[in-house]
């Protein structure tokens, strides 16, 4: 088993090691003693990529101190356990302890990056959209409370764009939520995922129809109006929102989706079927429970 030394010389060195499962655990057992809190759902990220063969090896290191401390690698380390395949990586020994605090500390590639690299466009919501629809897809988004926690890598991503885009023409719907956008309260992300579900039930007269309204000529009693008061009302100037919110427009949408499809008139939008009750201690006794998001017809 490798073994990292200590009082290594004072100049770093380092080469290229296979870290098997077995030594990312020792190494994580015996060497990880100060570290930021782990991110599970960054490792279940990683062993995806390195279980499905798409994980590549970049350069990035693991970094260990003077002190044999390691610095920088908990998350693909854990990934490496996690996932049970042996992993290139280029190990390094002897850093000064106070590197510490300066690792990691660059402007790191994002999901919209590796997009724009891979030749795409509007790779912001492109990468959201994605996402969120790799979620709802596994089953994540149920009900207007959801809090998904499918986080797809920079692989996952760019296949979940390829995928998405030959099965449904993803990336014109991207172009036309943009667009429609600057006229709804609502994120080009969630109008991205409402079309793209929308178009999987719907022609794409019917959609281009629905938002159409919904942004500009539809009238009080017509959901697609009612769409657009809520989010107005919901998000004001906004149109961000905390993760759960997610699923919370995607209901919104569906609701109103369906009511127009069914030719009914819509005026609220009711998302709780109960709220949330406390103690006189202000203990939780009820938690808010959340209607399910309505499968578009």
């Amino acid at each position: 088993m490798s073994e990292v030394p200590h009082n290594v010389q004072s100049v770093p060195s380092g080469n290229v090691e296979s870290v098997t499962p077995a030594i990312a655990q020792e190494w994580l057992d015996t060497y990880n003693v100060l570290n930021r809190k782990l991110k599970p759902r960054v490792v279940a990220m990683y062993a995806r990529d390195m279980a499905n063969g798409d994980w590549v090896f970049n350069g990035d290191t693991i970094r260990f101190d003077t002190d044999g401390n390691l610095l920088d690698g908990q998350h693909r380390l854990n990934a490496v356990v996690q996932s049970g395949v042996t992993v290139p990586m280029l190990v390094i020994w002897g850093l000064d302890p106070a590197s510490r605090v300066v690792i990691d500390s660059g402007s790191r590639r994002s999901k919209g990056d590796a997009l724009q690299l891979a030749g795409y466009s509007n790779t912001a919501a492109l990468g959201s959209a994605v996402g969120i629809l790799g979620a709802f897809d596994r089953g994540q988004i149920t009900t207007a409370g959801s809090n998904p926690d499918f986080q797809p890598s920079h692989s996952e991503t760019v296949a979940l764009v390829e995928k998405y885009e030959r099965e449904g023409e993803l990336l014109d719907h991207v172009q036309a939520a943009v667009a429609e956008t600057r006229d709804i309260r609502l994120s080009p992300t969630i109008i991205t995922v409402a079309r793209y579900l929308q178009s999987r039930v719907a022609s794409p007269e019917d959609v281009k129809e629905f938002w159409y309204g919904a942004c500009y000529t539809a009238a009080p009693g017509d959901p697609r109006y009612t769409l657009r008061r809520w989010a107005q009302d919901q998000y004001g100037e906004t149109r961000s929102g905390a993760r759960q919110d997610i699923s919370l427009r995607l209901f919104a949408v569906a609701l109103c989706w369906n009511a127009w499809r069914s030719g009914k008139s819509l005026s609220r939008i009711h998302y709780k079927v109960s709220n949330e009750v406390r103690d006189e201690e202000g203990r939780v006794t009820q938690p808010i429970v959340y209607r399910p998001i309505p499968k578009m017809k």
